[in-house]
This record gives C-alpha cells, sequence and structure tokens, in this order.
C-alpha cells in the first residue's frame, strides 16, 4: 500500500524471550510489513534487580485526605557516554503479590523505560517525509477484525486512515486494539469501526502520525513515565487531555496474546499484561485466590505491612478525630473553608445573613436541624455564627 510503503514498524522485544520473536516474526510475514520490522532491545526489569536493585518505601498524600505508599527503586547503571556510575530512581505503586518478592516493580519499571525509549525514537523518527510509524510489543496476534483475514490487513488499515485523514486531520495516534476502561465513556467516531480514546489500555500495536502536535503528546507522555507513571496510565493521561488526537480500532486488528503469562505482577518466563488472569487461575489451581495472597502478604516484611495498612492497598484513612482536629486548625485561621465548611466565600456570607435574619425575626437562632434543612449550613459554621454572634 501506498502511504505505508517504507514505514517502520518497531517492536519492543525481551532478549531472553527468542520464542517470541519468531512469533513476531510471523505476524509481520501475514500482514505485509515483515521487510520493514526492527527490533527495539526492551529493558529487562529481572536484570535491573540483579544490578543492584533496592526497593524502599515511603508515604505520600492521597485522595481522600489518605496517605499512599509508593515503592522507590534505586539500581545502578552504567552510562557508555560519560563512563561513570548512575544512580537512577523510580517510584512506582507497589502491587499487592509482587511486592513478596518485588520482582514485578522491577518488570513494570523495565516495561516503563522501555516504552520511554521507543516514545523518544518515534519523536526522532516521524517528520514530513516520515509520516507513519508504527509501534508494538512482541507478544501480538491479529485481533477480531483481521484474524481470518491476514492478506486484508493493509488494506483496512488505509481505507481507516485516509478517513481519518479526512474526517479527524489533527490525529496523532490509532491503536489498532486495546482495553477500554470499565467507567471511561470512549464515544464511537464518524468512522465505522473506529472509536475516540479518552481511556483505553493495552493499546500493544499502535499507529503513530506525524502533526506539530504528535512530538509534544510524546514528550508529555515521557514526562509522565519519568514522574513515576506506566506507560498506560501515562497514555491514558494524554488521551483524556487530547481525546480528539486518539483513537483506536473496535475490533481490534492487532491486539495483545491471551495465552502468555504475565510478568507484570506474577513471575513468570512470559510476560503480557491480558495474560495474567491466565497465569492467576494456574496459580490458584491449588489453593484458590485467598490462600495465594495470604501467602503473600505473610512473605512481606513486618515494616512493609504496616506501610501497606490493614487492607493491603497502601492507603490509609486518617482517623475522624485527626480530621476534626484539622477542620479546627482551618477555621482558627479563618479563609474560604472555614470549620471545614465547604462553600465559598460568598456561600458562607449569604449562610451568615440568613441567620442573623432568622435571629432578628424570631427572637431566638435556629436549631441545627433547621439551618441544615433550610440552608444547608454545617454544624460547625452553626456553632461560629452563634459564638460570633453572641460576642457581638
Amino acid at each position: 500500500m501506498a502511504i505505508f510503503a517504507g514505514m517502520p514498524v518497531y517492536v519492543i522485544h525481551l532478549a531472553r524471550q527468542a520464542e517470541r520473536r519468531e512469533g513476531t516474526l510471523e505476524l509481520f510475514h501475514k500482514v505485509g510489513l515483515k521487510q520493514n520490522l526492527q527490533f527495539l532491545e526492551a529493558i529487562d526489569g529481572e536484570y535491573l534487580l540483579r544490578s543492584g536493585g533496592r526497593v524502599t518505601f515511603k508515604k505520600t498524600p492521597g485522595k481522600n485526605k489518605t496517605e499512599k505508599t509508593l515503592a522507590l527503586l534505586s539500581y545502578d547503571t552504567f552510562d557508555e557516554k560519560r563512563q561513570e556510575l548512575h544512580r537512577v530512581s523510580q517510584v512506582l505503586h507497589p502491587t499487592r503479590l509482587g511486592t513478596a518478592g518485588g520482582t514485578d516493580l522491577w518488570a513494570q519499571l523495565g516495561c516503563a523505560r522501555s516504552h520511554y525509549n521507543a516514545m523518544r525514537l518515534l519523536k526522532s523518527v516521524l517528520s514530513e517525509s516520515e509520516s507513519y510509524a508504527l509501534l508494538c510489543e512482541d507478544d501480538c496476534v491479529l485481533g477480531p477484525a483481521t484474524a481470518d483475514k491476514p492478506e486484508e490487513f493493509l488494506r483496512e488499515l488505509q481505507s481507516c486512515v485516509e478517513a481519518l485523514n479526512e474526517k479527524y486531520k489533527n490525529w496523532c495516534c490509532l491503536m489498532l486494539g486495546g482495553q477500554p476502561m470499565r467507567w471511561a465513556r470512549n464515544e464511537p467516531s464518524t468512522i465505522e469501526g473506529i472509536k475516540h480514546a479518552t481511556s483505553v489500555s493495552q493499546g500493544h500495536c499502535s499507529l503513530w502520525r506525524y502533526t506539530p502536535e504528535t512530538s509534544k503528546i510524546l514528550d508529555e507522555i515521557c514526562l509522565h513515565i519519568d514522574s513515576g507513571m506506566l506507560n498506560d496510565v501515562a497514555v491514558i493521561a494524554c488521551q483524556k487531555k487530547a481525546a480528539d488526537r486518539f483513537f483506536y480500532a473496535s475490533p481490534a486488528f492487532i491486539e495483545q496474546s491471551k495465552s502468555l503469562a504475565s510478568t507484570l505482577q506474577l513471575v513468570s518466563k512470559s510476560g503480557g499484561q491480558r495474560g495474567y488472569n491466565n497465569a492467576w487461575k494456574l496459580l490458584c489451581s491449588s489453593g484458590g485466590s485467598e490462600k495465594v495472597k495470604s501467602k503473600a502478604k505473610a512473605n512481606l516484611p513486618k515494616a512493609q505491612k504496616r506501610l501497606l495498612g490493614p487492607r493491603g492497598r497502601g492507603d490509609t484513612n486518617i482517623s475522624r478525630i485527626a480530621l476534626h482536629k484539622m477542620r479546627a486548625a482551618i477555621a482558627s485561621k479563618g479563609g474560604r473553608k472555614r470549620a471545614g465548611n465547604s462553600s465559598s466565600a460568598s456561600a458562607i456570607s449569604a449562610k451568615e445573613a440568613k441567620m442573623q435574619q432568622h435571629f432578628r425575626k424570631h427572637g431566638r437562632w435556629p436549631t441545627r436541624a433547621q439551618a441544615q434543612a433550610k440552608w444547608r449550613i454545617s454544624n460547625s459554621l452553626w456553632a461560629r455564627i452563634r459564638s460570633e454572634g453572641a460576642a457581638d
């Protein structure tokens, strides 16, 4: 096909998984892109772990007044340009199972850094003369849209790309498959079989297109990965900001193999995020999932158990007493959210006026129940208005 002639196809590949290389070569031979194939050496998380890898845990503020436990991964690497030793740190969320041995954290780190390098390469390759580039992982297979007719892969893909070029001139990335998040609303586009991608993960094969915005998006993904995000999370963060730039094929042209076990959360010789379910079933077949969870949790160091909290999620709720003290401190300083009330300053003034009007009319302050029912005044704001009125 004309628009894909000479288009580079980059495959992120882990050198020790030779069987995947053969599967990838076979896949792209079927679809007619084998001659453009280039393998990118992935960063091996297990190698980083063996290269002086260290894991420490720290607490940081989370959502809804909780504290999150993050894992700080440090390892030593050799910089060929400077010929000196560097220490690199990466912050990632620990998972329930993998923290027993830590291997999953290192696999996540290796995966994220591999995609980081690939994004940097795409930025340097894409230009007006090289308009398209395909990036995928080495565990891909043909999806439902092309499984029965691989010879039609390029024809149908070109048809989709031409339609996107005509109707969505600023599009940057077409995920040839993906897993929409259950809570997300990925609206259908005006092109059959193509949807807007606002929260789609596991896009193991993506077609990138050169536009003036593409390099900015690739830079932003790299910045997110540098901040500690996994690749899927970094891409979703960009999708939410620029939904008209990201699309995905549904049904998928290419998807991740479901028969491969995952190294991201379970230690095994094979990998693949969607294959995690198969590995989980295999692991749980002897004793059930609860037994596996309890065994993994029992292997954790005591200090780490305390950090992960009673629910094992890495977050600890602030107690009610601590919350009351926090609100009292806010109230003593004044400000927009005095006494824990979440109203704006103008809304608080209006509520104060309502209570004072009631006092002038009836000669007494409204009860707490009346203030809450009539004007949605919190208990703390009700008490403060009364105390200030008595002082006057």
